[in-house]
């Protein structure tokens, strides 16, 4: 809910969400804003480094096979992003699919590329 929060504020400041005639309309593409972009980036940042690998090959290519992704990951790699609720796994299709957890990590998938990217190389 927090992102949701922050993200709709952003866009009603930013007049792309304005209510018109009694109905609120979103108009044109929704942007990170810095509030959200530090809280997805201190978030992402808390991560272990083999969770943040999780996050990278989702935001290129979601969803994903879960059996595929943990041979790209790791099977406990992808256990520990789901259970600090950054992703999570649809069992109820087969194969079962993992996706970034979040509407904001998934709208704003290039965002996370630069983050995890700007992590990737961090100790």
């Amino acid at each position: 809910m927090l992102y949701l929060r922050h993200l709709v504020e952003s866009e009603v400041n930013a007049n792309r969400i304005a209510k018109h005639a009694g109905v609120w309309v979103w108009d044109g593409q929704p942007a990170l804003s810095p509030t959200l972009a530090e809280f997805l980036e201190a978030q992402i940042g808390q991560a272990p480094m083999q969770v943040r690998g999780v996050l990278d090959v989702l935001a290129v290519s979601e969803p994903l096979d879960a059996d595929i992704l943990a041979t790209l990951t790791g099977p406990e790699a992808v256990v520990e992003a789901e259970s600090l609720g950054l992703v999570r796994v649809d069992s109820g299709v087969r194969p079962a699919a993992v996706r970034l957890a979040t509407p904001c990590l998934e709208r704003f998938d290039a965002t996370l590329r630069c983050i995890c990217g700007d992590f990737a190389g961090a100790s």
